[in-house]
């Protein structure tokens, strides 16, 4: 008797396990099969940050992945490749942005979608796109790009040099506001 019970509790266990394990594969992204996918290019100056599964989104929401990457050795110009949700049905004119989650997050490509009535399809190139923006290079120009720029900004030695004078020498009296004045 005691047998029995413990193999039908060990067949319980599994099969929760199955159902679970079940129950978590149906909701990844993995219920996608090559049938329910396309795949389109697009072709970017610098890629800093993609990587090889890189998420593609539209507003935020995970619509596809990065499959692929290469140079281009005619243009210098990284070519990306992306698998994308059958279902999402993306204008020609559709333009394609290498954002970051956060300042220090991962990047992934966002695409906007366009007004045109006709769809990307399978091999088609997003022909609208924004390379990815080089932080550390913006903020190493902003601190040291402005020595010995014209367009520096310099402070007028003169504009400080009655700073140390006494208060009396610091005011500016005209006949009116001299009776009015805090000596």
């Amino acid at each position: 008797m005691k047998n029995i019970f413990e193999i039908v509790v060990g067949f319980l266990v599994l099969f929760i396990a199955i159902t679970f394990s079940y129950i978590v594969y149906q909701s990844s992204d993995h219920q996608l099969d090559k049938n329910d996918q396309y795949i389109i290019n697009a072709i970017f100056d610098n890629i800093d940050g993609i990587k090889l599964g890189s998420e593609v989104k539209v507003s935020g929401v995970v619509i596809g992945k990065v499959i692929s990457q290469r140079l281009d050795y005619d243009t210098y110009s990284a070519e990306v490749q992306m698998l994308i949700n059958k279902k999402i049905k993306l204008p020609e004119d559709s333009s394609a942005q290498i954002v970051s989650s956060s300042i220090l997050g991962d990047k992934y490509i966002s695409i906007a979608p366009g007004t045109e009535e006709k769809s990307l399809v399978e091999g088609d190139t997003i022909e609208f796109t924004q390379s990815s923006i080089n932080l550390e290079g913006l903020i190493s120009k902003f601190i040291f790009g402005l020595k010995g720029s014209n367009n520096q900004m310099q402070i007028d030695e003169n504009a400080f040099s009655n700073y140390n004078k006494s208060d009396e020498q610091n005011y500016i009296f005209n006949d009116s506001s001299a009776e009015n004045s805090i000596s």
